[in-house]
């Protein structure tokens, strides 16, 4: 759970990090910071929120995914010349955004097999087909 939670918060990070960088007050649209807002209230925040408020998890552990979240948006916002471009292209984010859900699905089968529950094989499928129309949709635009 802990590692399918990082990396999808780190995908939420990545994201609003891009949002910013497309919304910036030089070449902003309406549209782009609205996208940006919307991303960050609907997803980064309440996602920075779970993370800090899950007391399962060791604070330190909770203040370092929190950290490196908030430097992965940086780095995504500022797209540092020594970070291989590729990083910055659709095709990246689809094969990033599946293998996350290919951990969710692990995730979801496992706690489905230990516990017997359906929650958790629903979460699995959902997780398996999104994660197989995302790498559907990064081998078409590449």
């Amino acid at each position: 759970m802990w590692l399918g939670i990082s990396t999808l918060y780190w995908g939420f990070s990545g994201v609003m990090g891009i949002l910013l960088r497309r919304a910036w007050p030089s070449r902003i649209k309406p549209s782009e910071g609205n996208l940006a807002t919307f991303h960050g209230l609907l997803f980064f925040l309440p996602a920075s929120i779970l993370i800090l408020r899950n007391p399962e998890w060791h604070s330190v552990s909770r203040l370092f995914l929190i950290g490196t979240g908030f430097i992965v948006a940086a780095l995504c916002a500022t797209q540092p010349d020594w970070i291989p471009e590729k990083l910055w292209h659709r095709p990246f984010g689809h094969r990033y955004f599946a293998g996350t859900m290919a951990i969710t699905s692990l995730w979801g089968l496992s706690l489905t097999l230990t516990t017997h529950a359906l929650v958790p094989s629903l979460v699995a499928i959902a997780a398996s087909l999104t994660g197989a129309a995302s790498w559907y949709a990064a081998s078409q635009s590449t």
